[in-house]
């Protein structure tokens, strides 16, 4: 597993459990929708758990394909392009 996968696992849990120790209610219904657009008005790609499922998929297939117990791509171009994500140009 790449230290970015890594990476973006633990800062989902730590994310999770901070939620966790939150009383229902007090994250206002409005919260998730102003932090999906938020992230979405970034430019960059934003990567969802489906997307992830997409790129295990396409790992695996390869991975077959090439007679490999396991395939990774190399960088995160070849990811995102898997996922059919893009990287936007970087001025």
């Amino acid at each position: 597993m790449g230290l970015a996968r890594k990476d973006g696992e633990r800062a989902a849990k730590a994310v999770q459990q901070y939620l966790e120790t939150l009383s229902p209610g007090a994250i206002p219904p409005t919260a998730v929708e102003a932090l999906k657009q938020r992230l979405f008005s970034l430019g960059k790609p934003v990567v969802l758990k489906e997307d992830i499922y997409r790129l295990e998929a396409v790992e695996q297939a390869e991975a077959e394909k090439q007679g490999l117990e396991e395939f990774k791509f190399a960088s995160n171009e070849e990811m995102l392009a898997a996922m059919g994500l893009a990287l936007e140009a970087q001025p």
